[in-house]
């Protein structure tokens, strides 16, 4: 590749602001039970947690559209909540951080999809989760919701830049709403991108695929074990799936491995040398920039830079978080040299 600049990245962000972008997948509540431990349960050899608060924060595909609000995007977000007091809390929170929740429907066949986490600690300590509650969705194919879906997204098509699809296998995007999706935007020249935890094939024909190591082994039927074997694992995905753009493998300590279109490959180290504090929907972060930065005509070796960059940054944070464009701007500078290749 040539060699990159820190006013080119710049310019990149820039472009972010206003710009339109769907996001389609699981809208799942992350909910936080927060609270003080003091002493051992009498009842049983367990911590009793004094409870203080809760607090509900967007997640998966919600948090990836809270991503792209703290960008400065105008994200669309397309999916299913439950009829429920979880959902109306999550369409609040939505709602706060002015992210458009025109395309959600609302459904009382199904229950929100909820993660509970309980985070405890003392006066002097940082909290930590105990334990996570899952209160999974319905996987089950709907023909009637997954065209109300469809028609949320190609109401939008004048306006819209790109689509995410986010899914975290709770039903929110089926394999068929994907397809009409991807032929959709296809046509009308739309950045395409895809996070997908067990469903990578469902996504076939996007511009950009985005899974993690042990997402992408599966995926391609090739257990990621060193260097070569993530990089067959790459070029078999990179073909199977027709990725009009490329690939991006993230690696976590290791950075990040792209796979361009056109057979260049290269690799990423993390962008910050740190302990992470927190890995929760760093994911949902590294793919919102990649999206953003590929949807204004970046190229993908400077999307996956700045992804690289927001994802360090994101893991400083406690719980599901987000990464702005302002410090995403000011920590461009702290880049290596040798890492603009």
């Amino acid at each position: 590749m040539k060699r990159k600049d820190a006013a080119r990245l710049r310019y990149l962000v820039g472009l972010f602001e206003g710009l339109e972008i769907a996001v389609v997948g699981d809208l799942i509540a992350d909910e936080y039970i927060i609270g003080d431990t003091h002493r051992v349960s009498r009842e049983a050899p367990v911590l009793i947690l004094k409870y203080q608060r809760s607090e509900v924060r967007p997640g998966g595909a919600a948090n990836a559209a809270a991503n792209l609000r703290a960008l400065g995007t105008r994200p669309r977000i397309v999916g299913v909540v439950g009829d429920d007091e979880t959902g109306r809390m999550l369409l609040k929170e939505l709602g706060d951080m002015e992210i458009d929740t025109g395309g959600v429907l609302c459904d009382p066949a199904v229950e929100t999809v909820r993660k509970t986490r309980v985070m405890a600690g003392g006066l002097h300590t940082v909290r930590q989760q105990l334990v996570r509650i899952d209160r999974d969705g319905d996987p089950a194919p709907n023909p009637d919701r997954e065209a109300t879906l469809y028609r949320a997204v190609a109401l939008r098509r004048d306006h819209l830049r790109g689509v995410m699809f986010s899914d975290y296998g709770q039903g929110g995007v089926s394999a068929e709403l994907a397809r009409r999706i991807v032929d959709l935007g296809a046509g009308l020249g739309w950045c395409l991108t895809a996070d997908s935890r067990h469903r990578l094939a469902a996504f076939r024909g996007v511009t950009v695929a985005c899974p993690n190591e042990s997402e992408a082994g599966p995926a391609a039927g090739i257990p990621i074990v060193d260097d070569e074997s993530l990089r067959s694992a790459g070029r078999h995905l990179l073909r199977s799936l027709d990725l009009k753009g490329g690939l991006v493998i993230t690696r976590g300590r290791l950075g990040m491995s792209v796979f361009e279109a056109d057979g260049t490959e290269y690799d990423y180290p993390i962008f910050l040398e740190c302990d992470a504090a927190d890995v929760t929907g760093a994911g949902d972060t590294v793919a919102a920039v990649l999206t953003a930065a590929l949807a204004v005509g970046g190229r993908l070796a400077d999307a996956a830079l700045l992804a690289s960059c927001a994802g360090s940054l994101v893991v400083m944070k406690r719980g599901t978080a987000t990464v702005s464009a302002a410090e995403i701007l000011s920590n461009l500078e702290s880049i290596d040299e040798n890492r603009l290749a």
